[in-house]
Formats: C-alpha cells, sequence, structure tokens
C-alpha cells in the first residue's frame, strides 16, 4: 500500500518532518520518499510512504508533518470490495462530494489530502476520451443520454 500526503502549497516537502505513526497492524516497508519540484515536471509537493499490513482488520494510522496531526483508516480484508476509503480529502468541495467516509482537511492544514494507492483494487474510474472520468459522473451522463434516447419510445412528456 503506497500512502501518498500532499502537502498545501505554502509547505516546502523537503524542509519538513514527516513520519508516520501508529502502525497497530501495519509495517512500514519504506520511509518517505519526498516529490517536489523538479523541472519541467508539475509541482506535486507530496511525501510518499509504504506500507504492508501484517493482519486483517481496520487499521488507522497517524501522518504527522512539522507537529500537524492528519488520520487516515484502512481495512484489510482478503473482500475486494471491502468499503475503503482511499482518499482523505482536502478543502476542495468536490473532493467532499466524491469521498465523503472521512472528514476533511481544512484550508489552514498542511496535510492536505492523504491518499492510498490501493495495488490490486479495481479502479473507481472510466476512462472517457483519454480522461479518466469518476464512474458516478459517467453514470450520471450515461443514464441521461439513455433517458433522453428512450424517451420516444416510452412515451413520456416532460
Amino acid at each position: 500500500i503506497l500512502v501518498r500526503a500532499q502537502l498545501s502549497d505554502k509547505v516546502n516537502a523537503t524542509k519538513v518532518d514527516a513520519q508516520v505513526e501508529s502502525l497497530c497492524g501495519l509495517e512500514l516497508e519504506a520511509q518517505q520518499a519526498i516529490f517536489d519540484d523538479f523541472e519541467d515536471r508539475p509541482k506535486r509537493n507530496e511525501i510518499v510512504w509504504r506500507l504492508k499490513a501484517k493482519s486483517p482488520g481496520v487499521k488507522r494510522f497517524t501522518v504527522t508533518i512539522d507537529g500537524q496531526q492528519a488520520s487516515k483508516e484502512i481495512a484489510v480484508s482478503s473482500n475486494k470490495y471491502a468499503r475503503v476509503s482511499p482518499v482523505r480529502p482536502g478543502s476542495s468541495f468536490l473532493e467532499n462530494v466524491i469521498y465523503p467516509a472521512e472528514a476533511p482537511a481544512s484550508n489552514t492544514d498542511v496535510i492536505q489530502r492523504i491518499e492510498l494507492d490501493l495495488r490490486g483494487l479495481p479502479k473507481c474510474e472510466t476512462p472517457i476520451f483519454g480522461f479518466n472520468i469518476h464512474w458516478v459522473i459517467s453514470f450520471f451522463v450515461i443514464s441521461m443520454i439513455a433517458a433522453l434516447v428512450f424517451k420516444p419510445f416510452l412515451k413520456v412528456r416532460i
């Protein structure tokens, strides 16, 4: 499991004290890797750790950056369709709508987002015209198109 902590724009990822704590049932496989400004690449300003689950169950770990803490929950199970929120959202309204399971970060938090890269789990995205669209949005659009196409056959009046 890769854990990505995206920092606010006011903080430089190379100059912070970052660590993962409360690893009950989780093992830290790789220390932090920092992704910051590189030439000819967009700014990512994030820190990445690799964790490994030692036992099944619902786990909670804490990311601490310069004394500010943010926690994230993860469900370790052999069930590929267990309820897992892959993202602890930032202060964006759209992220809060898409990932409502965990409390969002505020605008003043150093840690703006914590994301789990769950290898081996199905993605919740639909590739459309080269863009990866969240499945809810693609479902809504396809439902509306189908409703408009079948409206005359079902004799529906608006």
